[in-house]
Order: C-alpha cells, then sequence, then structure tokens
C-alpha cells in the first residue's frame, strides 16, 4: 500500500519558521506492506497486491541443492 503521511518533526523555530506545504516532512511517501504491514523501502506488485521481498518469497515454493531431487529433474538431453 502506497501512503502519504505527515511526519513532521517540529523543526520549526523563532528564525527558521514552518514552510507549511512545501516542507518535504509534511507529504512524506510511505510503501506498507499488505500482508506484514511493515514501512519498507521498496514494494513488488503481484497478483493484486503490494508485498515486501519477505513476503512475496513466502507467496513460492523454492527449491535448493538440498532439497533438489534429480528424478524430478525432466532430461534435457
Amino acid at each position: 500500500m502506497r501512503c502519504v503521511e505527515n511526519d513532521c518533526c517540529g523543526c520549526a523555530t523563532e528564525s527558521y519558521p514552518c514552510r507549511g506545504d512545501i516542507c518535504s516532512y509534511r507529504h512524506s511517501v510511505h510503501l506498507y506492506c499488505d500482508i506484514c504491514h511493515n514501512d519498507v523501502e521498496k514494494l513488488y506488485e503481484y497478483d493484486g497486491s503490494d508485498y515486501c521481498e519477505e513476503c512475496l518469497l513466502e507467496q513460492f515454493d523454492s527449491i535448493d541443492i538440498d532439497t533438489a531431487d534429480w528424478r524430478d529433474i525432466d532430461a534435457a538431453y
């Protein structure tokens, strides 16, 4: 999910007043995973949802060298 949030940090002082709507903190873009709801730097769109990398990988079965069985592999020769 993509959201725009007000991340005002209260940096205004008497000599440096608040810049209002032109302040970059006032309209900060945040990216949230649709599954774990964590605020992340990068999202991946898949099947109509936004996923962080960890949650996206959980959508797929993994095969590594220790679990691969040569009998399940189609012979290319």
